[in-house]
């Protein structure tokens, strides 16, 4: 602890006395915490503790998906999938179904057709690769050969 300057106790933490001339900084040296902000000047609550999570499931309302026309869809939930086979886009996926993306880079749409599954006929029309991913927020035009019904089910674990 430091020695009490002149005209100053050990407990007393104010500068002294003032001489003449002397300008003082409105700064205060307070110890713990910054005095509360926000509303009504309340303290902000306190973290809570950090919590578990829990399986999520989400089941949408079923569409149906005229056959041999192009209907835009996408997934509701904001999720990206690395296969439009995922079972939490749940399409109901049969062979000559067709799926059209657009590059923007190319300003062109991008046509898939399904086969099996993992078996897509890309867009140069003679390759057969896997099925294509689909980004968050990203839509696209699916064409069914015959009218299916379209439910998403997305499990998060």
């Amino acid at each position: 602890m430091l020695p009490a300057r002149e005209g100053q106790s050990r407990g007393d933490h104010s500068p002294g006395p003032r001489r003449a001339g002397e300008q003082r900084s409105h700064i205060s040296r307070r110890r713990g915490p910054p005095p509360a902000c926000g509303r009504g000047g309340q303290a902000p609550p306190e973290p809570e503790e950090p919590s578990v999570l829990s399986p999520v499931a989400f089941t949408g309302e079923p569409d149906s998906l005229a056959g041999g026309l192009y209907s835009l869809i996408g997934s509701l939930p904001p999720i990206g999938v690395t296969s439009l086979e995922d079972t939490n886009l749940n399409l109901p996926l049969q062979s000559g179904d067709v799926v059209l993306y657009w590059d923007a880079v190319h300003n062109q749409y991008l046509t898939y057709t399904y086969g099996a599954p993992g078996q897509w006929l890309e867009p140069d029309q003679s390759t057969i690769g896997p099925a294509p991913a689909l980004n968050v927020a990203q839509g696209f035009f699916y064409n069914p050969g015959v009218t299916e019904h379209w439910t998403q089910n997305l499990n998060v674990q």
